[in-house]
């Protein structure tokens, strides 16, 4: 998601509350890209402000795995254990089993020589209060808020 007007570009993360944020600036592309898939077709980036919400990466897997029994209807997941096997060999054998981005969260955070290349990462059980941070910095206008109807449910 990148904001001309703000200068920002928001990374996100399957199933870190990005869906949420698209409420907040709807006219605003939504994609799930990595810092170095950005910086493919975005060159300047460090023009921007970047960040990006994260959250317990067993937490992200059990509700992926909520998400794709309930919503994907994918029945082939027979039970938890079965889905992170699934993911591990669809990651050592760079194969995909299900049709889902199950790429770690440091993969979208790091640049090409692995280090961090964000500027502000927010903990999503903190969302409410670190987006009020990055409003103040990044000036938005006071009506943005984060909406938080969604997070806290057991498989969100």
């Amino acid at each position: 998601m990148i904001c001309e007007e703000y200068k920002f570009i928001k990374l996100n993360i399957k199933k870190t509350g990005c869906k949420s944020f698209s409420f907040v600036v709807p006219h605003l592309e939504w994609q799930h890209k990595t810092w170095k898939e950005t910086h493919a077709y975005l060159p300047n980036i460090s023009n921007y402000f970047i960040w990006v919400n994260v959250r317990n990466p067993w937490e992200r897997m059990v509700s992926l795995f909520f998400y794709q029994m309930n919503e994907m209807g994918n029945i082939h997941t027979e039970n938890f254990s079965r889905f992170i096997e699934d993911i591990y060999f669809a990651e050592v054998h760079k194969t995909k089993t299900f049709d889902y981005d199950t790429r770690s969260q440091w993969e979208y955070i790091s640049d090409f020589e692995n280090k961090i290349a964000v500027d502000y990462v927010c903990y999503l059980p903190n969302i409410i209060e670190d987006f009020e941070k990055i409003k103040e910095r990044l000036k938005f206008p006071s009506n943005w808020q984060y909406p938080h109807y969604e997070i806290g449910r057991a498989h969100v």
